[in-house]
């Protein structure tokens, strides 16, 4: 399996100028698959804990990941800059609370 963290993010919201109207489009669900093997991994699973968490913070990631702080921050930026993941307003522990998009919880769901 290729390193993640050096391949580039094909999932910007630059990339597909559609992403706000695609609204469970059969294009969209064959492109999210077939961005689904760059989307391994630790950017996976950290998603996959951000969607079960719902709402989270990246200590509480952290600690439901069980992997280090600097992986899933970087992943955590991966995935924010990708659009799978937002900052919200609130501030739980001194921490920005994430939350998934409903493109992220869409990857997560294939």
């Amino acid at each position: 399996m290729p390193d993640l963290a050096q391949l580039p993010l094909v999932f910007t919201s630059q990339s597909d100028p559609c992403a706000k109207r695609h609204k469970g489009n059969s294009e969209s669900r064959a492109a999210f698959e077939s961005i689904l093997p760059r989307l391994t991994g630790k950017r996976l699973q950290v998603l996959r804990t951000v969607c079960d968490l719902e709402r989270a913070t990246l200590k509480e990631i952290v600690d439901r990941s069980k992997l280090p702080i600097q992986t899933v921050s970087g992943r955590l930026a991966e995935l924010k800059q990708g659009g799978m993941i937002y900052g919200t307003a609130e501030v739980r522990d001194g921490c920005r609370v994430l939350a998934p998009t409903a493109e992220g919880r869409k990857v997560v769901q294939l």
